[in-house]
């Protein structure tokens, strides 16, 4: 009786310390949603990158335009992925994640 009960706390224990290590992110850093589009021309080069949303509500107006600038970077930097090397307009949903003090920072340089 006691071994299972010590082997069960042992389990809670195991289970509790994976649990918090695995959202320990989600702690210091802010993840957005970002929506681009990638235009392909007939000779498969990149004609325009646009941002269509960003999903940030609590966001002033300089971080919401640094963060179109850093999504038009990975966006321009996903060109080279086989489904995006066809010719057309392609919808691309990003996720971008910050730490909080970057963030911040963000608001302060600009």
């Amino acid at each position: 009786m006691k071994y299972t009960l010590h082997m069960c706390c042992i389990a809670m224990l195991l289970i509790s310390a994976t649990g918090m290590s695995q959202r320990g992110y989600q702690k210091d850093s802010i993840q957005i949603k970002v929506y681009t589009n990638l235009i392909v021309n007939k000779q498969l080069q990149v004609d325009t990158i646009t941002v269509r949303k960003v999903f940030c509500d609590y966001c002033s107006t300089a971080q919401t335009e640094a963060l179109e600038e850093q999504s038009k970077v990975m966006t321009y930097d996903m060109r080279m992925i086989p489904r995006y090397r066809k010719e057309g307009m392609h919808r691309i949903a990003l996720y971008i994640r910050l730490p909080r003090d970057k963030f911040e920072e963000l608001k302060d340089n600009n």
